[in-house]
C-alpha cells in the first residue's frame, strides 16, 4: 500500500468554506517532517477568537480522500488566578494551547512542509491524526500559524486568454508593509524605497503561483489556467502568456466528449477555484470544454503590499478575442466580498487591431482602460461605480503591441493614481466626508 502523497491544504479566515470550495489560501504541502505532514507560517494576521475554516485533500495510491467542512478557532486565554506572598492576586493565561501576542502556537500530529503563502492557521491535533492515518502511520508536529498584518493587495498577471509580456514587476514608495516567502521586510531609511524587483530572469516560482482552474475567472472565459511551460515561459528577461488551443493537446473530440479534470495528483499542479465547476468539466455539444489553455500567474505566494508605487513593462498581444490585464486584488477581503474590498486594474486591453465602439471610439489593441472596483455589495451594481472611477486611453499612432509600455499604480492613504508612460492618466481620491453612494 502506498503512503500518503501529498496534503492539500484549503482555508479562509472568518469566512466560511463550503465543501470543497476554494479557500482564501491554498497550500500545497510538498514533503514530510518525519513521519508527518507540517505546514508551518509565521506573522500576526490571527487573533484569540478568529475561525479558520478550511478542508484538506490527501492523495493515497492515486486516490484523492477529503476532509470537508473543518473549523478551528483561536483559543481565548482565560486567567487563571495565582497567589503570590502578599496574597495580592494575578493573572496569567492558560499555557497549553498557547496565544503570544496574535501569533497561534497549536501543536499536534502535523501536517507538512513549509510553503511560500501568505497568511495562517493552525489544524486541530483531531484532523491532522486523521490525515496521518490515511497512511498507516503518525507522528507529532508543530504547526505555528501568523501573518503578516495591513497587508491588502496583491498583483495578478495575465487574464483573459492573455499573451501579454511583462518585465521588471514592482517598484518603492510603500510603507513597508509588505510579506511573502522567506522575503524580509525591507529597512527602508528613505522613500521611494524599493522593496520588489521581478525583471523575469528566470520564472520565480517562489513569488508567482500558478491559477489552474476553468472557472473562467469571474468573467466566464473561454479559457482554462494552467502551470505549463507552453503557457508561461521566460526568456531574455521577458516573462510570455500564451494561449493555446485546447484541441492542440486533447484532439479535436474532446470539447464535446472529453473530461478536463484539473484536480491534479503532485504539487504544484492542483486545482486553485472549484467555483464554477472550475476543477472538473464533461463536454457536451450544449456544454463544451473550454477551447482555450492558458496562464494566469498571482503574486499572493511570495509577495503582497500595502501603500506604494508599482510600475510594470508590458507589451500587450494583438488578436481577436485576445484579452490581457494586469489587476491588484485584495490578500484578504476585510471588508467583504467583490466589490467591498476593492479591486484596482492596473491596465486592460483588447487584442483586436480593428475594434471600434458604435460610436467610433476605438476599443481594440491600440487603447486601453485602468479602472477601481469599490462598494459594499456585489448585489446591486450601483453599488460598484466604477464607471466614476474609470479612464480609458488611445493611442494616437500604433498599438499596445509595437512595444514595451509602463503602466503604474501610486497608491497613498488619500488617493490613487494611474499612469502611463510616467504621465498621470487618472487621480481617484474621496472627498474629507467620504462618498454618498446615492450621489454616484
Amino acid at each position: 500500500m502506498k503512503a500518503l502523497g501529498f496534503v492539500s491544504l484549503h482555508y479562509s479566515i472568518n469566512k466560511p468554506v463550503v465543501g470543497v470550495a476554494a479557500g482564501e489560501i491554498n497550500v500545497d504541502i510538498r514533503s514530510k517532517t518525519g513521519n508527518s505532514f507540517v505546514y508551518e507560517h509565521t506573522g500576526d494576521d490571527l487573533h484569540p477568537g478568529d475561525v479558520v475554516n478550511y478542508w484538506v485533500l490527501g492523495l493515497k495510491n492515486g486516490q484523492g480522500e477529503q476532509l470537508t467542512d473543518q473549523s478551528y478557532t483561536v483559543p481565548v486565554p482565560t486567567p487563571t488566578p495565582t497567589t503570590k506572598q502578599t496574597t495580592t492576586m494575578a493573572t496569567t493565561p492558560q499555557p497549553t494551547p498557547a496565544v503570544s501576542g496574535t501569533n497561534l502556537h497549536q501543536t499536534g500530529t502535523g501536517t507538512g512542509g513549509s510553503t511560500g503563502t501568505h497568511t495562517s492557521s493552525g489544524i486541530s491535533k483531531h484532523d491532522l491524526d486523521y490525515l496521518n492515518s490515511l497512511q498507516g502511520q503518525t507522528g507529532s508536529g508543530t504547526g505555528t500559524g501568523t501573518g503578516t498584518g495591513g497587508v491588502v493587495n496583491t498583483g495578478s498577471i495575465g487574464t483573459g486568454t492573455s499573451t501579454g509580456t511583462g518585465t521588471a514587476t514592482g517598484t518603492g514608495g510603500c510603507s513597508c508593509q509588505c510579506s511573502g516567502s522567506g522575503r524580509a521586510i525591507p529597512n527602508c531609511q528613505s522613500y521611494p524605497c524599493l522593496i520588489f524587483e521581478d525583471n523575469f530572469d528566470t520564472l520565480d516560482l517562489d513569488t508567482w503561483e500558478h491559477e489552474i482552474t476553468a472557472s473562467g475567472g469571474g468573467n466566464w472565459e473561454f479559457e482554462y489556467y494552467l502551470n505549463n511551460r507552453s503557457n508561461s515561459y521566460v526568456r531574455d528577461g521577458v516573462l510570455y502568456i500564451k494561449p493555446t488551443l485546447t484541441t492542440d493537446r486533447f484532439g479535436p473530440d474532446f470539447l464535446t466528449k472529453g473530461t478536463l479534470d484539473l484536480w491534479g495528483g503532485t504539487p504544484g499542479d492542483t486545482c486553485t477555484s472549484a467555483q464554477f465547476y472550475g476543477c472538473k468539466r464533461d463536454g457536451s455539444g450544449e456544454h463544451p470544454v473550454n477551447p482555450i489553455q492558458s496562464a494566469r500567474l498571482r503574486s499572493s505566494r511570495g509577495f503582497s503590499f500595502k501603500y506604494g508605487k508599482i510600475e510594470i513593462e508590458a507589451k500587450m498581444p494583438a488578436g481577436d478575442w485576445i484579452w490581457p490585464a494586469i489587476w491588484m486584488l485584495p490578500l484578504r477581503n476585510a471588508y467583504g466580498q467583490w466589490p467591498a474590498s476593492g479591486e484596482i486594474d492596473i491596465v486592460e486591453s483588447r487584442g483586436n487591431r480593428h475594434y471600434t465602439a458604435p460610436d467610433g471610439t476605438h476599443k481594440g489593441v491600440d487603447s486601453f482602460g485602468s479602472t477601481l472596483h469599490l462598494g459594499p455589495s456585489i448585489l446591486d451594481k450601483s453599488y460598484d461605480p466604477w464607471q466614476t472611477a474609470h479612464v480609458e486611453k488611445t493611442l494616437s499612432q500604433g498599438t499596445l503591441a509595437d512595444d514595451f509600455h509602463k503602466y503604474g499604480v501610486e497608491w497613498t492613504e488619500d488617493h490613487i493614481k494611474f499612469l502611463f508612460d510616467g504621465q498621470e492618466t487618472l487621480t481617484v481620491a474621496p472627498p474629507g466626508s467620504g462618498w454618498l453612494l446615492e450621489t454616484w
